[in-house]
């Protein structure tokens, strides 16, 4: 048996719905290689879905024959007990939606189809890991061999002895710059006779990229050369407040034409105000370490916020 799987599909009329729609035209054009697909949740962005969001997602199903199972994300929730899918079934008698995570047993293998990270899983352009009460001994103590989840945009496969493994298929398109390194892909599951195997297929949206510089070392040139789809955010760091940044940004804009671009101007002073400069000032990390164990910051959230401070502009990779 070969399955198709991805999720994190986020439907939107504030992303590109044109490059969504291509992009579901890619993986419906592999399914007829296919005998099932399995969506892992936050198919739509918004719990009220637009209609032109629903055109997307009815396009891409209409044609489907295959068994369709579909794991509603937070996304996807509406209450407690109702999400943005539960028509479908009605509609679709190949598609079945579940609103929790479910255990599954094909061919002697045990599986899990959830839309939650684990405690290893891990985001954004720096890896960071997550607080979840999940984790690899937990699940490898139900006797899971394989689970496929959603939630968190970086594909990546997890594995723990010859036992188990997580699988994440990451997200269709970049949500957000936090995902800039990230290579997006479906994964295709094979199952025969009590054993399985992995492989990810490369998709193809539409490049994302983030750059920082000084406003005195921009290069143009590099920025100049960049697809004329990309999307682009840019960090520029100055040190006089009386930089004309209207001049600055016409400037990138005129040389980027066509482009999605983001540009963020950072202040970086290295002068303290006069009011302070007198005072003993505690150093940063100090005055950190003593926040973090007054108001006892678990660990994860430490480790979040020391990468923040190398990069206010971090974004989430999940979610």
């Amino acid at each position: 048996m070969k399955i198709l799987i991805t999720g994190d599909w986020h439907i939107s009329e504030r992303f590109d719905l044109e490059e969504i729609d291509k992009l579901l035209n890619q993986i419906k054009t592999r399914l007829v290689d296919y005998d099932q697909l399995w969506i892992l949740g936050d198919v739509f962005d918004s719990k009220r879905p637009t209609s032109r969001e629903y055109l997307v997602l009815l396009t891409f199903l209409k044609s489907l024959k295959i068994p369709i199972t579909i794991i509603a994300g937070n996304h996807d929730i509406i209450k407690e007990k109702y999400t943005t899918l539960d028509w479908l079934p009605y509609i679709f008698s190949n598609i079945t939606v579940y609103k929790s995570a479910q255990f599954l047993e094909i061919e002697g293998v045990k599986i899990l189809l959830g839309h939650y990270n684990i405690a290893e899983s891990t985001l954004g352009a720096y890896d960071i890991s997550i607080h979840s009460d999940v984790n690899y001994s937990l699940l490898d103590q139900q006797g899971i061999q394989l689970a496929c989840l959603g939630h968190v945009h970086k594909f990546q496969v997890i594995k723990f002895k010859e036992s188990l493994t997580v699988v994440h298929p990451g997200s269709l398109f970049y949500i957000d710059f936090g995902e800039r390194n990230d290579q997006k892909k479906i994964v295709s599951l094979s199952i025969d006779k009590g054993s399985y195997t992995l492989d990810s297929i490369d998709l193809n949206p539409t490049p994302i990229y983030q750059f920082e510089f000084d406003v005195e070392k921009i290069n143009f040139k590099r920025l100049s050369k960049l697809e004329s789809t990309a999307r682009v955010k840019i960090i520029l760091n100055y040190s006089h407040p009386e930089i004309d940044k209207t001049q600055i940004k016409k400037r990138i804009l005129d040389l980027t034409k066509g482009k999605e671009v983001l540009i963020v101007f950072h202040y970086k002073s290295s002068k303290l105000p006069e009011s302070v400069s007198s005072q003993k000032i505690l150093p940063k990390k100090t005055l950190l370490e003593t926040f973090f164990e007054r108001f006892q910051v678990k660990s994860e959230i430490i480790q979040l916020i020391e990468r923040v401070l190398k990069d206010e502009n971090i974004g989430t990779g999940c979610c």
